[in-house]
């Protein structure tokens, strides 16, 4: 590479990696499947709160009702998001034919994709063990943890076409397919 002319050098290529775009559309996709879900859920389970957990019945009224929702919501986008951890590809993603795989483009290991999950869902993992325990401890964690993740999201707009949680596991999203 060091011989060529420099008008024949090119940049990092991220060889078929899925950029932001596509990325963003099964997010949307997920969100609004996960909102169906939860309001289907919700409107069957008919808003009751005797599945609320004992140690949330010492707080108020207002406090507990909104604890429920918190478990009741953050427990429908985590197992929907298990989907994800389990096979690398969201029900968004699975609809656009993309997939998570190893940043080589191998496939990644179950470990690394529930990993990604965890970190891509901070925010909802922290809140539910928020709302399950009463404690704030989590709050302001989960609460950063998730605006960092948010913003870093937009990485996958570079050249490397990688989130931040796909730079820290060495995972991308590339087509459904792609071999290594």
């Amino acid at each position: 590479m060091a011989d060529e002319p420099l008008s024949e050098m090119r940049p990092f290529e991220p060889a078929g990696r899925i950029g932001f775009n596509r990325r963003f559309v099964a997010f949307l996709i997920d969100v609004i499947a996960i909102g169906i879900l939860t309001s289907i859920s919700d409107y069957v389970a008919g808003g009751d709160d005797s599945d609320v957990p004992s140690s949330l019945h010492n707080l108020s009224e207002l406090t507990r009702l909104m604890a429920s929702v918190g478990v009741f919501a953050s427990s429908v986008q985590l197992l929907y998001c298990l989907i994800e951890g389990l096979t690398g590809a969201s029900p968004g993603k699975i609809v656009l034919r993309i997939q998570i795989r190893a940043a080589s483009g191998a496939p990644a290991a179950t470990g690394t994709l529930i990993l990604r999950m965890v970190l891509k869902q901070i925010k909802v993992v922290a809140t539910l063990i928020v709302s399950l325990t009463g404690s704030q401890l989590l709050t302001v964690l989960g609460l950063a943890g998730g605006v960092i993740f948010f913003f870093g999201c937009f990485l996958a707009l570079g050249a490397a076409r990688q989130a931040l949680h796909d730079r820290i596991l060495q995972t991308a999203v590339f087509p459904t397919g792609t071999r290594a």
